[in-house]
């Protein structure tokens, strides 16, 4: 119920803050956790290095180019095949 909520406090402890984007505003990828279809392409769920799981996001092959090989063994360990060879 909503009366049990509390206000958010901010803290201190470096493990609980969120780390900023590279200098070149890129992140890096921890692991790619799960895949969908949407609208005819492949997606794949991306766990972002310092960053919560539900801050995860579905990124299309385009975004992620430069981490291939997770991609890669993602559909490797997965039974699913890698249609990104170009």
């Amino acid at each position: 119920h909503i009366s049990e909520l509390l206000p958010y406090t901010a803290t201190d402890n470096e493990d609980m803050q969120r780390p900023a984007a590279a200098p070149d505003d890129h992140y890096i990828v921890q692991k790619i956790t799960r895949h969908r279809q949407r609208h005819g392409q492949r997606q794949y769920l991306v766990k972002w290095k310092g960053f919560p799981v539900s801050d995860s996001t579905y990124e299309p092959w385009e975004n992620l180019t430069n981490v291939a090989d997770l991609v890669r063994q993602y559909c490797d360990d997965n039974n699913i095949p890698f249609n990104h060879d170009q």
